[in-house]
């Protein structure tokens, strides 16, 4: 079989990694989750420019509708992964899990309601990251959201705006 096309306009979450001693220094070491011509998955290293780097492999979609900005992490209480997301003009934080960081992974299930000012008819929050240090418990996620606005005199205007905001979620509201 052949490798399957890449979705269309939707957001698709790929998949790399690279080794720990090389953050910041050798993204040329970087791998991603991709298929070969067989339709095979598995890690591959980044292409040389030469060869055409990342546009030469078949990226692996995980899933559709992801955020631009996102992490994954490691919940040990339930053992499982997951990633955040918050859909543009959505005050809706979500959350997907997974068993591995290759998939299958789970429909986004409501994890938070962000509240106003945060998500209005002028502004909006985004990239949302997980922060497991901070966490007083297994049971809980502390979650960070920068919020924004396309009118640039509401961000001038308002200190809140473009400022990390914090969030203490419990995570007995949501089923992995």
């Amino acid at each position: 079989p052949s490798p399957p096309s890449p979705p269309s306009a939707a957001h698709c979450a790929i998949l790399a990694r690279l080794p720990r001693s090389d953050l910041g220094q050798r993204w040329d070491r970087l791998e991603f989750w991709s298929f070969d011509a067989s339709g095979v998955a598995a890690w591959r290293e980044l292409p040389s420019e030469s060869a055409g780097g990342v546009s030469a492999l078949a990226l692996a979609s995980l899933f559709t509708h992801a955020a631009p900005e996102t992490s994954l992490d490691y919940l040990h209480s339930i053992r499982k992964w997951f990633t955040l997301s918050i859909p543009f003009s959505s005050n809706e934080l979500l959350i997907r899990f997974a068993d591995r960081p290759t998939g299958p992974w789970s429909k986004p299930r409501l994890l938070h309601r962000i509240s106003h000012p945060w998500v209005t008819k002028h502004t909006f929050a985004y990239t949302p990251k997980h922060h497991r240090e901070l966490s007083a418990s297994p049971n809980e996620l502390i979650v960070t959201f920068v919020a924004n606005s396309l009118n640039e005199s509401i961000v001038a205007s308002d200190p809140r705006i473009y400022v990390p905001q914090a969030l203490r979620v419990r995570m007995s509201s949501v089923r992995a």
